[in-house]
This record gives C-alpha cells, sequence and structure tokens, in this order.
C-alpha cells in the first residue's frame, strides 16, 4: 500500500513539475541537467527541506526515473515476445529496476558523479550505461567445467628409506 502512496506522491508532483516547466525555458536534457536536478531533489529529500524549485526538480527526476523503467520494461517485454532469447542493447538485469525510484535515483547519481567526462551525453543513455555497469545480468554462457578427475588411479609413492639396494 505505501508503493502505491508514494506514486500518487510522484504523480502530484510530475504535475507540478509540468505546470512549471510550461513558463521556463526549455533545459538541456544532457547528465549536467539530470546530476543537477536528481542532486537537488534528493538532496531537498534528505533534509526534508522543499520550496517549488527543489520540490520541481525532485518531481522531475523521480517521474524521468519512474518513466524510464516502465519504458524500458515494456520495450524489453515486447523484444523479447517478439524474438525469443534477444536482448535489448546495452541490456541490464531487470532486477535492478525493482528498488525503490528513490534508491535507483541515488544509484544514478553516484554513477554521474563518478563519471564526470561522459556528462554531455543525453540522458538516456547515460541511464542506461549506469545501470548497465550497476545491474550487469549474469552471462547467459556458462562458464567452461573442469574436466572430471582421472578415473586411473595413481600409482602409491615409494616409502621413504625402502628403495632399492644395490
Amino acid at each position: 500500500m505505501r508503493r502505491w502512496q508514494h506514486a500518487g506522491l510522484l504523480v502530484a508532483m510530475v504535475v507540478v513539475w509540468a505546470a512549471g516547466s510550461l513558463a521556463q525555458a526549455p533545459s538541456k536534457s544532457d547528465g549536467h541537467d539530470l546530476l543537477r536536478k536528481c542532486t537537488t531533489g534528493l538532496r531537498a529529500l534528505d533534509a526534508q527541506q522543499w520550496d517549488g524549485s527543489t520540490m520541481t526538480d525532485f518531481g522531475w527526476c523521480m517521474g524521468y526515473l519512474l518513466g524510464f523503467v516502465e519504458g524500458y520494461s515494456i520495450v524489453g517485454a515486447a523484444i523479447r515476445a517478439t524474438q525469443p532469447g534477444a536482448t535489448m542493447k546495452d541490456d541490464f538485469c531487470p532486477t535492478g529496476l525493482e528498488l525503490p525510484v528513490e534508491q535507483l535515483a541515488r544509484v544514478l547519481v553516484e554513477w554521474l558523479r563518478t563519471h564526470p567526462a561522459l556528462l554531455d551525453m543525453p540522458r538516456t543513455a547515460l541511464t542506461i550505461a549506469a545501470f548497465a555497469e550497476t545491474f550487469p545480468c549474469p552471462s547467459s554462457v556458462a562458464p567452461p567445467q573442469e574436466p572430471p578427475p582421472s578415473v586411473v588411479p595413481r600409482p602409491p609413492a615409494p616409502k621413504a628409506g625402502k628403495g632399492k639396494q644395490r
């Protein structure tokens, strides 16, 4: 039930964000903007201190991540349904996406901070890269197994001092 309450709160915040963003100039859709908005939103959440700007940034970040997760899940399911065994490019394990959206935001912000040279890239590419590195899928190819031990018994080692005498 608590998840639905959070989802309702997030929807309300996204609506507030959408209304506020209509009056603002269009923002860049790169990693700099993504990092700024998510960092500002998470700081406000941690401090429990909100104003219009921080509420907007938090709502934008959470809404973006919810949309990303839903979109990725839908596209991945469609690809797997039409092409059994196929995976999406830069696939990552969807189990990581089952985390609460706040935790996904923290994972994304931490990854963006450790990869500052990539922040000029589009935010979707960065989000995929962050989650692919953080939530890698186990390889579908089993590692090679060692051959079973030989069934031929080894000869016993000679006992010390009992060798051939001349």
